[in-house]
């Protein structure tokens, strides 16, 4: 490339040279054909530009083209980050169950939650909150996607009425202080620009070990 740009330059210089010496001799009053500049070697000379002009852009075009990445780059690049992209979302699953996991293991047991909590309508929704996170213990890798949101959905469903019940009784105080904990949760999960935590998760945890429990 350099020895093509080094050409192009002296041609430019060459071109350049001879059509100042035929516009000089012009300018004073003499016949450029008379000294050997017929009309042959003024065409020749034409030629000769365009091939300059021909070569002087191929070596620009060339040049510039050289630096632009090319197209297959940019669907590499692409590539990467979609398979980066889906392989957070499933860590971010696989964290969520696994919290699950751990969190249905601290729990007392459903004969110990039946004997335990007096409120009937707590109770049943301890019960089935219980049951939503034992499924969601149970969810594996390999399940479709669908199929994950569906089991945390229906928990979390679960859970809403679980808050409800005991915001209502006699644990209000500290299933007040359960509910924003799990906001700070949530926020710390935002500003992790994480698109799934396992918030609600913790705060049933929290609810029945440590207010119903504790």
């Amino acid at each position: 490339m350099h020895f093509r740009g080094s050409i192009c330059a002296n041609l430019l210089t060459w071109e350049n040279a001879m059509k100042l010496g035929v516009n000089n001799m012009k300018s004073f009053g003499f016949d450029a054909e008379s000294f050997g500049f017929d009309a042959e070697l003024t065409s020749r000379i034409s030629l000769a530009s365009l091939a300059v002009f021909l070569l002087c852009a191929s070596t620009i075009a060339s040049t510039v083209l050289k630096g632009l990445p090319r197209s297959n780059d940019f669907s590499r690049s692409a590539s990467r980050s979609d398979t980066s992209s889906a392989t957070s979302i499933a860590d971010e699953w696989d964290e969520v169950f696994d919290t699950a996991r751990s969190v249905l293991a601290k729990l007392p047991d459903p004969s110990r939650i039946e004997t335990t909590i007096k409120d009937p309508a707590l109770r049943q929704a301890v019960l089935r909150a219980y049951q939503s996170l034992k499924t969601c213990a149970k969810v594996n890798r390999d399940q479709n996607r669908a199929t994950k949101q569906g089991i945390l959905a229906e928990f979390e469903r679960d859970f809403k009425s679980v808050r409800a019940e005991a915001e209502r009784g006699e644990y209000q105080s500290c299933a007040a202080t359960c509910s924003t904990e799990e906001m700070k949760c949530e926020k710390d999960c935002e500003a992790a620009r994480k698109k799934l935590c396992a918030c609600k998760i913790i705060e049933f945890g929290s609810l029945v070990t440590k207010c119903i429990f504790g």
